[in-house]
């Protein structure tokens, strides 16, 4: 069957996609042809860049990292507290706008390389690992580990003068990129919800995967990979690997159930054979997986934002089928727009019908305002409850089930409306 040892993942070529599609896969694959693609996502609550320079960190608020970074353009100078310089998000978020061209291992990036951070949470091996994520790329460029003070701090390309540069062949910002912002996100997620379901699994996360032009959740062998777009790593994008443990947050929360499970009955195989599409409007849990993904990338940086900046080098993102991978973008999207935007060839996509749900969530989340950690905590406690079976609606039942044992039905009204203004 296809779906029992398949690559879950969707895309269609170029002509009708202009980036990558996030995947959760269920082995490793070359499937996915390296001219075709691109993407992008995630980020850090309550730690929007602080302009005002800075060399003195300040504590984090409750419901965030124990650090609060801060964008200070002296972040590399000697001398202050920074373990690691980085960039927010992603270098074309970060900088508000795109590249004259786009970036590759020898630009010169040191200019918004100016994000300052703790590398927290590690464990006493020196590396960029815990119980929870062991950042480990291929034995073909070094791990990065601690220099003798404990820090990181690390340029992202070598430069001899500005916009002269050689490129760090051990792509250690990249390395740096994904500790620190998959840390962050666990820790915002037990800070906001209780729980991160797959806290001290012992995650590989690969940040250079060679041949490989996308970023995926491989939960066969319990790794996150992350590929290269051009010269351009994926792990400068944090965004994507907080789409991608979203994938494995699900997993883990479901006992990976949904993973072993044959989701025939609502999803057939389209796009000539390349592409996983929901039979009917009424969606499908692959395209809840994507949804929940990105709202999981969403809420890290509590902005709802874009997905793929800096791989598309535009502040747009990401653009499949006519419809951008914005969760606020797409706040009017309805279900038949969605399932339709792919045409025939793949009427359905997952990731496309996904934005719907990724964007109900949101939605609801904003009217709740000053409560919006109580819908954060009722998504967290709605990704067990989710079967290989589900559609939109039958998501819907079970959100309010939920919703009336945690909050008396809080939340309940405003879902049901939402699902409604949606067509579904």
């Amino acid at each position: 069957m296809f779906f029992k040892d398949s690559f879950r993942v969707a895309w269609i070529g170029a002509t009708a996609f202009q980036v990558v599609l996030l995947c959760a896969c269920k082995q490793e694959t070359s499937l996915i042809p390296p001219s075709q693609f691109l993407q992008t996502k995630s980020g850090l609550p309550g730690a929007k860049p602080n302009s005002t320079p800075t060399s003195t960190p300040t504590p984090g608020p409750s419901l965030g990292p124990v650090f609060v970074p801060k964008i200070d353009a002296s972040c590399m100078a000697p001398g202050n507290d920074y373990e690691a310089c980085i960039f927010f998000k992603n270098p074309v978020y970060e900088r508000k706008a795109p590249f004259a061209t786009t970036i590759g291992q020898t630009s010169d990036l040191s200019q918004y390389q100016t994000y300052g951070v703790k590398i927290a949470n590690r464990d006493t091996s020196g590396f960029l690992q815990n119980a929870t994520f062991r950042v480990i790329p291929p034995n073909t460029i070094s791990r990065l580990a601690a220099d003798a003070a404990g820090k990181f701090k690390v340029p992202f390309s070598n430069c001899s003068a500005p916009g002269v540069c050689t490129a760090d062949s051990s792509r250690r910002v990249s390395q740096v990129m994904a500790y620190y912002w998959l840390d962050a996100q666990e820790q915002m997620m037990k800070a906001r919800t209780g729980k991160f379901y797959a806290s001290g699994k012992n995650i590989l996360v690969n940040t250079y995967q060679t041949n490989f032009d996308n970023a995926a959740w491989d939960a066969l062998n319990n790794r996150v990979l992350m590929g290269v777009s051009g010269t351009q790593d994926y792990a400068l994008s944090a965004e994507v690997y907080s789409h991608e443990m979203g994938h494995a947050n699900l997993d883990y929360a479901t006992n990976f159930v949904i993973f072993n499970s044959d989701v025939s009955g609502t999803e057939v195989v389209c796009a000539q054979g390349l592409a996983t599409c929901c039979k009917t409007v009424a969606g499908c849990i692959d395209a809840i997986n994507e949804g929940q993904a990105d709202y999981h990338a969403a809420i890290v940086f509590d902005e709802g934002g874009t997905l793929g900046e800096t791989l598309i080098n535009t502040l747009g993102g990401i653009v499949e089928c006519g419809l951008g991978r914005s969760i606020v973008g797409n706040k009017n999207l309805v279900a038949a727009t969605a399932f339709a935007a792919c045409g025939n060839i793949g009427g359905g996509e997952i990731h496309v019908t996904g934005r719907v749900y990724a964007s109900i969530w949101w939605e609801v989340r904003n009217l709740a305002t000053s409560s919006a950690i109580e819908v954060d905590k009722l998504f967290s406690e709605h990704l067990p409850a989710l079967s290989a079976s589900d559609t939109f609606s039958s998501t819907l039942n079970k959100i309010k089930a939920i919703d009336m044992a945690l909050f008396a039905g809080k939340y309940s009204a405003a879902f049901t409306a939402e699902f409604a203004r949606r067509g579904l």
